[in-house]
C-alpha cells in the first residue's frame, strides 16, 4: 500500500512560514538588491569593453570582427529563447504533474525528452535555416527541461519537513550551481580532444604540404578560430576553412551526444528505487491538492 508524505504546505502554510507585510527596512534591502543586480550588468559590459583589445590581439582580428564576436554571444543566447519561454510557460503545469503521477514519472520522462533534444542538436550541418535546424532541437529540449525542473524542485521541497524546506532548497540550488562548473570543464576537454582528433585526421586526408599541416596542427587549441597560413593560395585556404568547420562540427556533435547520454543516465537514476524509501512512496496523494505558487508550480 502506498505511503504518502504530508506536503510542507498541506495546511495552507508555505514552508517558509507566514508571510509578513513589507516593512520600510525590508523595502530598503529590496532596493539594495535591485541596485546590485543592475550594477552587475554594467560591470559585465565594462569588463567586456576593457578586454576588447586583448581579445582582438588573441584572435588576430579587426575591430569590426572583434565586436561581432562579442555580439555573437548575445545572438547565441537569443537562439535559446524558445527554451526559456517554454520553461516559463509550462512550469505551473509541469509542477502539478507530481500531484497527479508522483515524483518519478516526470523525472524520468523529462530527461528522456531532453536527451532527444540534445540528439537533435547533433543532426544539423554547417549551414541551414535556424527554423529547420536548431529550433526543433531547442523546442524539444525546452519541453524536456520544463517537465523536469519544476517537479524536481517540488520533490525536493516535499521530501522534508517544512522546518527544513529552506535547507533542502539551498542544497538543491547549490548542487545545481556546483555541477555546472565541472560540466563546463569536462565538456570543454571533450571538445578540445574531439576537435584535435578530427583536425588531425582531415589534415592527413587533404592534399596539403607538410608545412601547412604543421601550421594547422599548431592551431588546434584555437578550435574554430584556427586560420589558414597567409602563404597559401585561395583554393588551399578554402580547403582548410572547410576542414576546420567540419572538425568543429564533429566536436560539437560529440558534446551533444555526451549531454544526451547524461540526460538518459539521469532518467535511469530517477527510475531506480531510493534506499530506505519504498517505491510506492510519493509526495502526497493525487486526490489532495498541493499549494500552488504562481510561475513556479506546486510546493
Amino acid at each position: 500500500m502506498p505511503v504518502f508524505h504530508k506536503p510542507p504546505c498541506d495546511d495552507g502554510v508555505i514552508a517558509g512560514g507566514p508571510s509578513a507585510a513589507a516593512t520600510p527596512a525590508s523595502g530598503r534591502w529590496v532596493l539594495v538588491a535591485a541596485v546590485l543586480g543592475s550594477s552587475m550588468v554594467f560591470i559585465d559590459s565594462s569588463v567586456v569593453n576593457v578586454a576588447l583589445p586583448t581579445v582582438q590581439e588573441d584572435l588576430r582580428a579587426s575591430a569590426a570582427a572583434t565586436q561581432w564576436t562579442v555580439e555573437s554571444y548575445a545572438l547565441s543566447l537569443a537562439a535559446l529563447l524558445p527554451l526559456v519561454l517554454l520553461m516559463f510557460a509550462l512550469s505551473r503545469w509541469s509542477g502539478g504533474l507530481i500531484a497527479s503521477f508522483g515524483a518519478k514519472p516526470p523525472l524520468v520522462v523529462g530527461p528522456l525528452i531532453a536527451a532527444v533534444g540534445f540528439g537533435l542538436f547533433a543532426i544539423p550541418g554547417i549551414a541551414g535555416s535556424y527554423w529547420t535546424t536548431w529550433f526543433p532541437a531547442v523546442t524539444v529540449l525546452g519541453i524536456g527541461m520544463a517537465i523536469t525542473v519544476a517537479p524536481l524542485t517540488t520533490a525536493v521541497m516535499g521530501a522534508v519537513d517544512q522546518q527544513r524546506a529552506g535547507i533542502a532548497s539551498g542544497i538543491n540550488n547549490s548542487v545545481a550551481r556546483t555541477a555546472s562548473l565541472p560540466a563546463i570543464a569536462v565538456l570543454g576537454i571533450a571538445v578540445s580532444l574531439a576537435f584535435g582528433n578530427q583536425l588531425e585526421s582531415r589534415l592527413d586526408e587533404a592534399p596539403l604540404d607538410v608545412e601547412t599541416r604543421t601550421a594547422m596542427r599548431d592551431q588546434a587549441k584555437d578550435l574554430a578560430a584556427a586560420e589558414a597560413p597567409a602563404t597559401v593560395d585561395e583554393a588551399t585556404r578554402a580547403t582548410i576553412v572547410g576542414i576546420v568547420d567540419r572538425s568543429f562540427l564533429a566536436a560539437f556533435r560529440v558534446v551533444m551526444l555526451i549531454a544526451a547520454a547524461l540526460a538518459i543516465a539521469s532518467a535511469v537514476c530517477a527510475r531506480l528505487p531510493v534506499a530506505g524509501v519504498p517505491d510506492g512512496v510519493i509526495g502526497w496523494p493525487p486526490t489532495e491538492r498541493p499549494c500552488v505558487v504562481p510561475w513556479v508550480g506546486v510546493m
